[in-house]
């Protein structure tokens, strides 16, 4: 067969694949799925940014605008905005009961009310804060209450002392029997008084000489810190 022939022969039979037209389609139809993509993605980004920033959203709310707060600041404030929900005073006998108009009168009354806590009442949507609730209490019992608990905080600090100087003393007391009963029998624990002296309350079994035993209360006083404790007071009866 002629050369030329030859020549035109094989191009004829030649695979698709190894024709230069075949391998410019794939590089066209590459490009055009790159293109594509691109700006598929660039769109989908940003019609994703745009429903995050067309979103509506949750009115936030902070307890801490309101709580420590004297009530009449409070109160100015929700006015102002015109979100004023309902008030209850903390330890109310009668329940959750709205007591804004008595609270009212107690301030004008010169009573010191503080907020003790805040919850906001959003709306239907819960988007919208459309009422703030307050609960407050007196600052007299505000204060009576963080008194008491850090005379308690100071008898659990001091119990070991206390517990030993008590044992001794009543140990002395009582030469013949004395067993306090500080697990089941105390009735009032540790507890650090006004003067800053110590008391406690128990029951404990006493003996005389003749080894009669009688069940007692022992009231304890003492004085002095968490590292050691002097009885100043000891009654048995």
């Amino acid at each position: 067969m002629p050369s030329d022939q030859l020549r035109a022969f094989d191009y004829k039979h030649r695979a698709f694949w190894k024709r230069w037209y075949f391998w410019v389609a794939v590089i066209v139809v590459g490009v055009s799925f790159a293109v594509i993509g691109g700006t598929g993605n660039e769109t989908s980004t940003n019609s994703s940014s745009s429903n995050m920033a067309s979103a509506p959203q949750k009115e936030e709310f902070d307890d801490k605008d309101y709580v420590g707060k004297t009530f009449q600041e409070a109160y100015d404030k929700l006015k102002v905005e015109n979100k004023l929900g309902k008030i209850y005073i903390d330890n109310d006998m009668d329940g959750r009961v709205d007591r804004t108009e008595l609270v009212l009168d107690d301030t004008k009354a010169g009573m010191d009310y503080r907020v003790t806590a805040a919850s906001a009442n959003y709306d239907s949507s819960m988007l919208k804060i459309e009422s703030v609730d307050l609960n407050v209490d007196t600052k007299t019992h505000i204060d009576s209450v963080a008194k008491q608990e850090a005379n308690e905080q100071a008898g659990e600090d001091s119990f070991n002392a206390i517990y030993q100087a008590c044992n001794s003393y009543g140990e002395q007391q009582f030469p013949y029997g004395y067993d306090p009963h500080w697990i089941t029998g105390t009735i009032q624990d540790p507890i650090r008084q006004d003067d800053g002296s110590f008391y406690t309350k128990l029951r404990a079994d006493v003996s005389n000489a003749f080894g009669a035993k009688r069940e007692a209360t022992v009231e304890c006083f003492t004085q002095g810190d968490k590292d050691s404790q002097t009885v100043t007071g000891f009654n048995v009866y």
